[in-house]
Order: C-alpha cells, then structure tokens, then sequence
C-alpha cells in the first residue's frame, strides 16, 4: 500500500511534461508553406542584399586602392566618385572617404601648381583651368555639395583660407570665392540637385556678371517664382553700385529678355556676344519684375557723364551709345516716360562719338535686333561670296572665301557647299574642307531622322574613320527608335562599325571608343555576340594608352577658318566604359565584375567598377532627382 501511494503521487509528476508537450502541440498552427511567388519575392531579396554587400566590399577595396595609385590626379578622381557610390549605403565610410579625397586633390593641384610647365599652350591651358575651377578640388566639392553641405561649406572655407595665404588680397580671394559658388550652383542644378544649387549660389548672387545671371536664367526655368526673388535683389544692388554701367544693365536684359544670350560692349563700341549651349524662350515676366527691371535700368543709363578722361566704365562713351540705342524699342514699349529722356541722352553721346562709329540708326532700333545674331541666309552667303570672288587678288585669297562659305553653307545643310569646296585650288586645302563638309551634311541629315539619307552620305563621304563609326551608331540608335525596328539592318550596321573600327590603329583610343558604343548597341539585337565583343573592346583599351574610360568625346580633323583653326568636338556616353559594363552585369553580376577587372590600366578598371557598383547602390537617389 505503501508503494502504491508513493507510484500515485509520483506518477502525476511524471505525466505532467508530456501532458504539457502534448497540449502545446496541439495548439500550435502549422506555420504556411510560401506561395511560389513569396519565395521567389525573399530569394531575389537575398540576391539583392547579397550583391549589395559584395559592392560595398568592391568599393571599400577600391578606395584602398586608389590612395597609392602612381597617378596623384587620378586619387582624388576615383576616391570622390567611390565616396558618391558608397554614400547611401554607408554614409560614415563614405564621408571618411570623401575626406581623403580632398586631401589627395590638395596634393594633386599642388604638384600641378609646382610642376614646370614647357611650351606657351600648355601654360595657357593650364591658367584656364585654374581660372575655371576645373581643379581636382573642384571635382572633390562638387561631390561634398550634393551629398553634405556641411562638409562642402568646411572645404570651401579651406579653399578660401588657401587663398588667402597663396594671394594676400582678401579682395581678390572673396571673388574668387564667389565665382567658384556660382560655378558650384551650376554644377548641382546640372546634376538635377536644385535644392542644392540655390544654397550654394545664393550667397553669390550678389554681384552682375555672365555667371550670376546664367544662374538665374537656368534657375528661371525650374523654379520662377524663386529665380524673379534673386534677380530682383540682384537689380536693387546694381541700381546702388556706382560701378553699374551700360554693360550691366546689357547683362541684366539678358534674363528679362534673351535668356541664354549677353552682350558687352568695349570703349570703341564694338561687341562681344557669349551664349549658352541650349539657351531657354524669353520669359514671360511678372509686371512687377519687369517694371523694376526698366526703372533700375533708366536709372543707370541715365546717370550723368563724367568727363571724358575720367569715364572708367567698362563701356565707355560708344558702349553706352550702343547699348541705348538696343534698348529703346523696349523702352518704348513698356517704359515710354523714360524713352524720351534716353533719346536726350542718345543725342548728347552722339556728339562725342565720330560720325562713321555711329551706325545705321534705323537698323540698329528695330526691336528685331534684340536678341542674338542670326545665321546669313545662303543666298545672302553666295552672293557675298559672288562680290568676293569678283574682288578676288589671287587664287588663295579665293580659296579662303571658298572655304568660309562652303563651311558656313554646309553648317545649314545646304548641298551646293560641296560645289563650292570643289571650287577650291588647293589640292589640301579642298581635301580639307570637303571632309567638313561631308560630316557636316551627315549630321544634318541625321538631325532630321533621316536614317537612309545619312548613311548613304557616311559611307560615300570624305570621313575619318571615327567619324563614319559615329555617323552609323547615330543610325542604329534612329532605327532601334522607330515603330518597327529593322534588326537585320541595324545588325548589318553594326558589323559595318566594327569592321571601320578595325581598320584604325590598335593604339588609337578612338578605336576602343567606338568599339564600346558598338557592343552596346548590339545588346539588345543579341547577347552572345555583345559578350564575344566586349572582350574585343576591353583588348583595344588595354592597347590604348590615353584610353581614360570616361572621355567620351571624338574629334574631326581641324579646318583652319578666316577666324582661326575650328574642329568638332562631340560627346557621346555610349563611347565609354559605364553604359555597356551597366548592363552586362545587370544581366550577370559575376560575368561584369570579371569584365572590369580585366582592365589592366587602373583608370579603366576603376570606372567600371564603379560603374556596376554605382547602378545598384544609388538606385533610389536617382529617383529623387529633379530632371
């Protein structure tokens, strides 16, 4: 009894965990089996996150990298743009990074400034870049800006404090210091940054000049209502600035009236036209804004003369002359108080300028002379050419009007400036400008989407190598954009572009140049040859010394012109290494990095890298810009 007693009061203790065990899993719902879409959805996050910290990695070793490359200019380069790549992903490293990069480029702008520079162009080149602000530290700053403004401000007072050590003229640094902020702001709002462009540029709008008001007219275009605010603080300051004369308010009527275009004037009356790449319509001001705009220029234009020995303004007597008389059919037609009070003024300088600087009074006031400076209609060009043939000295005084007139006549496409260069003696001189005009009448058949036509012209005109392979990619890009693309054709293009490719010099970037935009263009007809090319190119990179990867830019043969030596000059992203690299490891991650790092160069290799690592990482910023 005993035994039994101890069995029962033990034997509940000993049922309990399984009765436990057995009431847990009773109760507990079978965790669902994912749908075929779910798992595909977590596997390709994986494959996400796994590619993104393989990146990552790629990017941290490259910066390692770059700080002891041979190239001092290339650090500064490469360890900005891993810092841009890196900086969603791990802003902290990437700040650290961008850090070391301001310190390279300090290095790198140093030994440029301390190297012996040989030969009078190389001189000019380089006082032009530093004037510009094409400096390493510059490339560094434009970095900082879009991504901390914080550290951007720190770089620029250390570029302001350098300054002022290497100038000793605080004067000349704080303009330097304003210039470089308008550059800046221009960057950024290039970069679709405009948040960014309008705190950079704003403590710089304070002075009248190309750079402030091709600010603000780009500005105009995004954000009006912001851009009129500045520009009618700018006007207030020059109104008040006893420097202002006929030239600012020239620079001033450029945003209120030709954005895009501005003219100065020089003492002797004559011009200086400076325009944009792509300049934006006349803007269609609020009244306020133009009222202010008239009220602020009559107040300068009307300002009294000082004697004549002591007239310093940029303009002088024939500049203000010149600059009044543009103006008033604008003033007659929104300010006409203060027409007649210019007129006066007209007729007072007119007494101090000599009768043949004068000019033709009615031509120079019609109101369709405000603006920039219209091409000569090509019958206007044959027949000054006719006059000046008729005048002609000698055969070479000939063929330097021929040249100019087939150029300027195959800049509009006209077919009768190939008559005319043929019209040219000179066997070089007519091999020459035949050349330009062939490319010329390509472009303009390809501006006009007239894929036949411009093939046609490229296969049977005087073109070098890279510009035949340009004019053919042009094509390519044409048919793949119509309703119904010609695979056969485009793929006969391509094989065409190849083999002109093939026939330049192994060492010539070009070659590589066009290589890459080939393989890129024949991705989306077929994959397996785009991979079969991209070994091709990357050969031709390793062999091509100058070959950077980035520049993107080809040259035609130079043409000495009655104004100097002119050459085209066209870029084009699909010539360098990021586009093709893109989309290779789009499609294969593993296949791509294997593709950049067989760039034996380490410029090259770098790009691509960055590149990969630059399409996966920034993905969400690049939505986030402004277009």
């Amino acid at each position: 009894m005993k035994q039994l007693l101890r069995f029962t009061v033990i034997l509940p203790l000993v049922l309990l965990p399984f009765v436990g065990r057995g009431q847990t899993t009773f109760n507990k719902e079978p965790e669902p089996t994912p749908t075929k879409a779910q798992q595909e959805k977590l596997a390709a996050a994986a494959l996400v996150s796994e590619q993104r910290n393989l990146l990552i990695t790629q990017l941290i070793s490259l910066s390692e990298e770059a700080r002891s490359y041979h190239d001092l200019s290339l650090r500064p380069h490469i360890l900005a743009r891993v810092a841009d790549a890196l900086w969603d992903a791990d802003s902290d490293a990437a700040r650290r990074i961008l850090r070391r990069a301001w310190e390279a480029a300090e290095a790198a702008d140093t030994e440029e400034s301390n190297a012996k520079i040989e030969g009078p162009q190389m001189q000019m080149v380089t006082a032009l870049k530093r004037m510009s602000g094409i400096d390493k530290r510059n490339e560094v700053l434009r970095t900082a800006a879009r991504r901390d403004h914080a550290l951007a401000e720190e770089f620029l007072t250390k570029l302001k404090e350098q300054e002022n050590k290497d100038n000793d003229l605080k004067s000349m640094s704080s303009a330097d210091d304003l210039a470089r902020r308008l550059r800046l702001g221009r960057n950024l709002f290039e970069d679709g940054e405009i948040d960014q462009a309008i705190a950079f540029a704003t403590p710089a709008l304070v002075r009248v000049n190309p750079d402030s008001i091709g600010f603000l007219s780009s500005l105009r275009v995004k954000r009006p209502e912001i851009a009129d605010q500045r520009f009618t603080y700018l006007m207030a300051l020059a109104e008040l600035d006893p420097s202002s004369d006929a030239n600012t308010v020239s620079l001033l009527s450029s945003y209120a009236f030709s954005p895009g275009y501005y003219i100065t004037y020089n003492s002797d009356g004559t011009s200086i036209w400076g325009f944009e790449e792509a300049p934006s319509i006349p803007p269609n001001l609020p009244a306020e804004v133009r009222a202010t705009f008239f009220k602020v220029a009559a107040s300068i234009l009307l300002r009294p003369l000082p004697p004549l020995e002591q007239d310093t303004t940029t303009s002088g007597r024939m500049g203000k002359y010149a600059m009044i008389r543009r103006l008033l059919p604008l003033f007659d037609r929104y300010a006409p108080d203060s027409a007649t009070a210019l007129r006066a003024q007209l007729t007072s300088l007119a007494t101090e300028i000599p009768k043949t600087r004068l000019g033709d009074p009615n031509r120079a006031t019609q109101p369709s002379n405000f603006g920039p400076p219209s091409l000569p209609l090509p019958g206007d060009i044959l027949q000054r050419l006719q006059d000046q043939l008729d005048h002609a000295r000698n055969s070479k005084e000939r063929d330097g009007f021929c040249r100019q007139a087939a150029a300027e006549l195959a800049e509009q496409g006209d077919a009768r400036a190939l008559d005319i260069a043929d019209k040219i003696d000179d066997t070089k001189l007519r091999e020459e400008v035949r050349g330009y005009v062939d490319f010329q009448s390509v472009r303009f058949a390809l501006k006009k989407k007239d894929v036949t036509e411009s093939i046609i012209l490229a296969k049977k005109g005087q073109l070098t190598h890279v510009q035949r392979c340009w004019s053919y990619l042009q094509a390519v890009r044409l048919l793949g954009k119509s309703k119904k693309p010609n695979r056969a054709e485009a793929t006969a293009l391509l094989d065409e572009t190849i083999a002109e490719a093939r026939r330049m010099d192994a060492e010539d970037s070009d070659r590589a140049r066009v290589l890459f935009g080939a393989t890129t263009q024949f991705l989306p007809f077929d994959e397996v040859r785009t991979w079969e090319l991209i070994t091709e190119s990357v050969k031709a990179a390793n062999s091509a010394e100058k070959f950077t990867g980035e520049n993107t830019s080809i040259f035609s043969m130079p043409m000495s012109m009655k104004a100097g030596m002119t050459f085209e000059s066209i870029s084009d992203d699909g010539f360098g290494i990021a586009p093709v690299v893109r989309l290779l490891a789009g499609r294969d991650l593993d296949r791509g990095l294997d593709v950049a790092k067989s760039f034996k160069r380490d410029g090259p290799r770098a790009v691509a890298i960055l590149a990969i690592a630059s399409t996966i990482l920034e993905k969400p910023r690049a939505q986030n810009r402004e277009p």
